[in-house]
């Protein structure tokens, strides 16, 4: 079904992304900002706590929209092309950002959209009950694969070109995520019929 690729392949686009914040952050604030080990233990948990609070936002958003009168599939792509633009923003902001507490504010901005674009919340909106776990299973191993291969790429071009094209990437990813929701999983709050395949006799 191209509703579960559409899972899929967004998982794939933006679970790297969750490995980037993960993994790459702090180092960037060292290598960008001069923070030293000190520093990085007093600010650099301040984008993560962030990210709790978009977890929230995600979800209630769409939810205080929906009590609005708005249907689940406007308020839900509502919001996610709300959180993409802002995405992109915070993306170039930090190619851009010079002074530490600036890097700081962009960067838990992007760990907050990143949160709150809820790509996890997607095959449940769209697939029934006993479908949810298989295509979150599929999504969320295929987004590790990529996330763990990106590892080495991010690596690179971190030693020969400095953090700016991590940003860049990170901000064509989503618009291409969202594209994907558009054109493969279609309206979402809305649940597809999956016929039942009957056990094999023993």
């Amino acid at each position: 079904m191209r509703e579960t690729w559409g899972c899929i392949l967004v998982r794939a686009l933006t679970d790297p992304i969750s490995y980037f914040l993960l993994f790459w952050i702090p180092l960037y604030f060292q290598k960008r900002h001069g923070f030293d080990l000190k520093q990085l233990g007093l600010f650099v948990w301040i984008p993560f706590a962030v990210a709790a609070i978009g977890n929230i936002f995600g979800g209630a958003l769409p939810r205080w929209l929906i009590s609005r009168g708005w249907v689940l599939d406007r308020a839900r792509k509502t919001t996610m092309t709300a959180i993409t633009v802002l995405m992109l923003i915070f993306c170039v902001m930090a190619t851009q950002a010079a002074h530490p507490a600036l890097a700081m504010a962009t960067v838990a901005g992007m760990t907050f959209c990143h949160a709150s674009w809820g790509n996890i919340t997607l095959p449940a909106e769209i697939f029934p009950k006993r479908a949810v776990g298989t295509v979150t299973g599929l999504g969320g191993t295929l987004g590790s694969l990529a996330g763990a291969a990106s590892q080495l790429g991010i690596g690179g071009a971190v030693d020969a070109y400095g953090f700016t094209p991590i940003f860049v990437v990170c901000a064509c990813l989503y618009p291409l995520a969202l594209l994907l929701v558009f054109l493969l999983i279609g309206k979402l709050g809305v649940v597809r019929s999956i016929p039942v395949v009957p056990a094999a006799n023993a």
